[in-house]
């Protein structure tokens, strides 16, 4: 069985100049940013927003685009890092980090600002013009006695409807309905800065489960007693495709539900997600059960 989820994506800038004070100026408010071409695909095979660069270009970011146009500066300094939810629709987890460039660094005027992962030029997972309050570009000055922290907020949206699809297997149409979970825990939503696959392939394999009940609402999770699978697997990515196959395998001892499996559960580096199925899948001591999810990613729109 194979079903999708697709999380849509967006990121947000904030520019403050500290002194060794504490005091500090905003030198360009909160302003969007275009995740690049390569930065979505980067997400298929690692770590994507450990470093921040800063330059003095000021032409616009395209989709192609891998570097800053005229790179100044970089840094892997992570001075901050919350992690959250939207308490409320639109539901989406955010990761907010804060970069620091230390004193004398980034010093001068700087006009571009992108999220990467090498402090060398190029790498960008994301690029944009610094903007003003009104959402043009603007030049600002970072003084020899300063700072400079650009702090960068990546959000990962839950889908607010439900997909419904069939699958057959064996002969029987198996009626799917694919629905967003937690949407308000942190845990499970703030986007993790690692290759997309499963949270926990290492651990207890806990955030990936057999239900024999209903599926929640999408701040919940299902119903009923649950199990365990025996292994959980990150597939190899395929290069462009910002998609990533993960499977779960059920084998004899696991899933055997007291009236068959009718929900199962799934947690990624992106997001949560819970699956009803009908019929039940009618898992015993003498079957095997094994699930292939993708989940996808885009730009939010």
């Amino acid at each position: 069985m194979n079903a999708q989820m697709k999380v849509p994506l967006a990121g947000y800038f904030k520019l403050v100049a500290t002194k060794l004070d504490g005091s500090q100026r905003v030198l360009a408010d909160w302003f969007p940013n275009l995740i690049l071409d390569q930065g979505l695909n980067r997400m298929g095979t690692g770590a994507f927003m450990s470093c921040c660069q800063v330059g003095s270009g000021s032409t616009a970011p395209g989709n192609t685009n891998t570097a800053l146009e005229s790179y100044v500066a970089g840094t892997n300094t992570i001075h901050a890092t919350t992690d959250g939810t939207a308490a409320s629709a639109p539901y989406y987890g955010y990761k907010r980090r804060t970069y620091r460039f230390g004193l004398g660094v980034a010093e001068g005027n700087l006009s571009e600002v992108g999220v990467a992962w090498t402090t060398t030029t190029g790498n960008l997972f994301s690029r944009s013009l610094i903007k003003d309050g009104g959402g043009s570009p603007t030049t600002i000055t970072v003084l020899a006695d300063e700072y400079l922290d650009v702090i960068y907020e990546l959000r990962a949206y839950a889908p607010a409807s439900d997909t419904n699809f069939d699958v057959v297997i064996s002969g029987t149409t198996y009626t799917f309905t694919c629905r967003a979970s937690r949407v308000t825990d942190s845990i499970y939503w703030s986007p993790r800065d690692l290759a997309v696959g499963f949270i926990d392939t290492g651990g207890t394999k806990s955030d990936e489960r057999a239900f024999n009940g209903s599926i929640g609402a999408i701040t919940a999770t299902p119903s009923g007693t649950s199990d365990t699978p025996t292994t959980i697997t990150n597939n190899t990515y395929s290069n462009n495709s910002l998609q990533r196959d993960m499977t779960v395998v059920f084998s004899l001892d696991e899933g055997n539900l007291a009236g068959g499996i009718s929900a199962v559960l799934m947690s990624t580096t992106i997001g949560s997600f819970q699956l009803g199925v009908s019929p039940v899948f009618n898992k015993t001591s003498v079957k095997i059960l094994t699930l292939v999810y993708r989940v996808s990613w885009a730009r939010h729109v």
